[in-house]
């Protein structure tokens, strides 16, 4: 599997797939994070569906992947 760390090794593959350069990236990611965090931390505590939840706010399976590979998977996808 192509994980952001094995592919930030390589910086001519890591631009020919995501079309931006290691240094780029990893600006991309922080704002990205940091971007997440902040939609996460206002996110109303209630819902509008008026159907009551089948399971507990944040069930559900957790990330296998870290932050940079999930989205160096999605550039490399809207890139292709």
């Amino acid at each position: 599997m192509i994980t952001y760390r094995s592919l930030s090794r390589t910086p001519a593959a890591f631009k020919s797939l995501t079309g931006l350069s290691v240094a780029e990236f990893d600006a991309l990611c922080r704002e990205w994070i940091h971007a997440d965090a902040v939609a996460r931390a206002n996110a109303p505590l209630t819902r509008e569906d008026p159907h009551p939840r089948q399971r507990a706010a944040g069930a559900g399976r957790k990330w296998v992947l870290d932050a940079p590979t999930r989205l160096l998977a999605a550039l490399v996808w809207l890139k292709l």
